[in-house]
């Protein structure tokens, strides 16, 4: 469940202006994005760049 969908969405000492539907949008094509990059061999590419990262450092 995303935190964000509570009907009390604070950003610092105000409360936000955010509704929950664009907040629920977002999410929502935040998951389509990465089941797209998934399907295009994303998570391989990403594994070869996190490997190479940690074994540089």
């Amino acid at each position: 469940k995303c935190p964000y969908r509570e009907p009390r969405l604070y950003c610092s000492i105000a409360p936000g202006r955010v509704s929950s539907m664009s907040l629920y949008g977002a999410e929502t094509l935040g998951e389509e994005l990465a089941k797209s990059l998934i399907n295009k061999n994303a998570l391989e590419i990403m594994s070869k760049a996190r490997e190479e990262v940690l074994s540089s450092a």
